[in-house]
């Protein structure tokens, strides 16, 4: 697999931003990819807090607008990360920790469409107490967004 890595990471366009000495290419990538992590996790931690009791006066209707911006900052993210992933392919395909954060990303995005749909089904009622299983998905998934943000930013330090 390695020669086809070394020869995606070697495409003119992935070298001409690895390599250039401009702000506006692999700092411009990080940074997107960042708003979008910011974005999704953010508007999914809201929903998971509500989930959990915080802002109980917010009826849970009003929530239903986020999900569509969730969805941006995940296509956001994943447009930026398989650039970010191209960079240096023959690298982090060989590290552990990038296929736990991947792993935790699938993870928390199927997560994050079962809280929905649950959300909307008629067996969620729509004023507190919130059940359990609502609790749970929250806390798993504000455990799984931990987990895929702590170990993006770990890839850069660990093999």
């Amino acid at each position: 697999m390695t020669p086809v890595l070394l020869w995606i990471q070697h495409l003119p366009v992935f070298v001409s931003i690895a390599e250039a000495d401009s702000v506006w290419a692999y700092p411009t990538v990080l940074m997107l990819h960042t708003v979008g992590l910011g974005w999704l996790v953010g508007l999914n931690t809201v929903v998971n807090l509500r989930l959990l009791g915080v802002g109980k006066r917010v009826p849970f209707g009003s929530f239903e607008k986020l999900f569509p911006m969730m969805w941006w900052g995940f296509w956001l993210n994943l447009a930026t990360g398989i650039i970010l992933f191209c960079l240096d392919a023959d690298h982090k395909a060989h590290q552990w920790i990038f296929y736990a954060k991947l792993g935790s990303v699938v993870l928390a995005m199927f997560l994050l469409t079962a809280e929905r749909n649950y959300i909307r089904s008629d067996e969620f009622p729509k004023t507190d107490p919130v059940p359990v299983k609502a609790r749970r998905y929250a806390w798993a998934s504000l455990s799984l967004w931990w987990i895929a943000t702590a170990t993006g930013r770990l890839m850069a330090y660990v093999g």
